[in-house]
C-alpha cells in the first residue's frame, strides 16, 4: 500500500496513514471519543463511532493517526466527494490534547488530501473543539466561521407554548415528515441558502444535488443521529405541494432531540413560519419523551439566534468550521 502520507516526526510522535490500522488498536481512542461527544454535546455517538471502526477494520477510510512509539494518541479522517474532501473527525485522547498535537495532525490529512489533484477544497467542522487559538495548516486558503452549540430544557413552557404562539396569517399547510417530501426539501434547502453564509461553510447547500446528498445522509446514516420523522415537520404551499419551510429532527442520545435543518423559502420569509415549525418540533420531541434539545448555528446568523434564544436555547459551547478552497496540490 503506497502512503499518501510524509513521514512527520516531532520528539517521539509520529504519523502514519489511518488505514495501516486495525480497529482492535484504535478502539481505546474511539470509546474516548465518544465518551466526550456524551458529555459535551449531550449526544451517544457510538452508533457513528461504530461505524468508523467497521470502515477502519476493513481499510476503507483515508486518514492519519498520530503516535508516539507503538500508542495511536490521535487521528482524523477524512472523505472525498466530488472535488472536495470532508474531514469527519480530529481528535486527541485527553492528556495529548493541545492546539500543537491537532495541527501535526491535521497538517499530515491536508498534505495527504492535496497529493490527490482532483481536490480542491476541504470542509470541516469539529464540534468538540474551541475555536483556534494558534493559526491552523495551510492558512492561506482558510476561512474559519465560528459556530454555536445551543440546547434548551424542553421542560420549562417557552419551548411548548405553541398554543401562545400567532403566527401572521399564511396560506401553507404544517404536515408532519412523509418521504415524498424529500426530493422537494432538497430544492427548498438551495432556495433558502442562496447568498446564505452557510453556503460558504456547507457547499452541499449551493445546489439541488448537493442538498439531496445533505438530506439523504441525516435520513440514512447515524452522523445526525437517528432521524426523527413524527417529530419533523414541512410547510406545504397548496396547490403546488411546494415546500416552504421545513424542520427536520432527529434523536441523539436517549431524551435529546437536535434540530438538524431549519429553513423557510425566502417567498414566506417575515410570516413566523420558521418559529411556527420549531415551536411544532419542539412540542413533538417533548410529547415522546425528550427532555432536551441541541442545534448548531452560525454566529453571523443574529436572526436565527434571536429565535432559538426566544424559545430557551442558550449556548453550551462555540467551535469552528475551517474551509480551505482553491487548494493546488503538492507535486507528487
Amino acid at each position: 500500500m503506497n502512503s499518501m502520507l510524509e513521514p512527520v516526526y516531532q520528539g517521539n510522535l509520529e504519523v502514519f496513514d489511518l488505514p495501516q490500522f486495525r480497529l482492535n488498536e484504535m478502539s481505546t481512542l474511539l470509546r474516548e471519543e465518544s465518551a466526550q461527544w456524551r458529555h459535551q454535546l449531550l449526544w451517544d455517538y457510538s452508533s457513528s463511532s461504530s461505524l468508523v471502526g467497521q470502515f477502519i477494520d476493513a481499510h476503507a477510510l483515508q486518514g492519519a493517526v498520530l503516535c508516539r512509539g507503538e500508542q495511536p494518541i490521535g487521528y482524523s479522517y477524512y472523505i472525498l466527494e466530488d472535488r472536495k474532501a470532508l474531514l469527519g473527525s480530529l481528535f486527541l485522547q485527553e492528556e495529548d490534547r493541545n492546539e500543537s498535537n491537532y495541527w501535526i495532525l491535521l497538517g499530515a490529512a491536508l498534505r495527504a488530501i492535496r497529493r490527490r489533484d482532483d481536490i480542491v477544497r476541504v470542509e470541516a467542522q469539529f464540534m468538540l473543539h474551541n475555536l483556534p487559538e494558534s493559526a491552523p495548516p495551510l492558512v492561506q486558503n482558510l476561512q474559519v466561521y465560528e459556530r454555536l452549540f445551543m440546547w434548551a430544557p424542553l421542560s420549562e413552557p417557552a419551548a411548548d407554548s405553541a398554543p401562545v404562539f400567532q403566527p401572521k396569517p399564511h396560506p401553507f399547510r404544517i404536515e408532519s415528515w412523509h418521504e415524498r417530501f424529500q426530493d422537494r426539501a432538497a430544492y427548498l434547502i438551495e432556495e433558502s441558502y442562496r447568498h446564505h453564509q452557510d453556503a460558504l461553510i456547507n457547499d452541499q447547500y449551493c445546489s439541488v444535488e448537493g442538498a439531496r446528498r445533505f438530506l439523504y445522509n441525516i435520513i440514512q446514516y447515524p452522523g445526525c443521529g437517528a432521524f426523527s420523522p413524527n417529530t419533523t415537520f414541512v410547510a406545504v404551499q397548496p396547490g403546488s405541494g411546494r415546500l416552504m419551510g421545513c424542520c427536520l429532527t432527529s434523536i441523539v442520545d436517549r431524551g435529546v432531540g437536535h434540530i438538524t435543518q431549519i429553513c423557510t423559502n425566502p417567498d414566506a420569509r417575515g410570516l413566523g413560519l420558521g418559529e411556527q415549525l420549531l415551536r411544532e418540533s419542539l412540542h413533538h420531541l417533548r410529547r415522546i419523551g425528550c427532555d432536551r434539545a441541541t442545534l448548531t448555528v452560525t454566529k453571523g446568523n443574529q436572526r436565527a439566534i434571536s429565535l432559538y434564544e426566544k424559545l430557551g436555547f442558550h449556548v453550551r459551547s462555540r467551535f469552528p468550521a475551517y474551509v480551505w478552497d482553491r487548494l493546488s496540490p503538492l507535486p507528487s
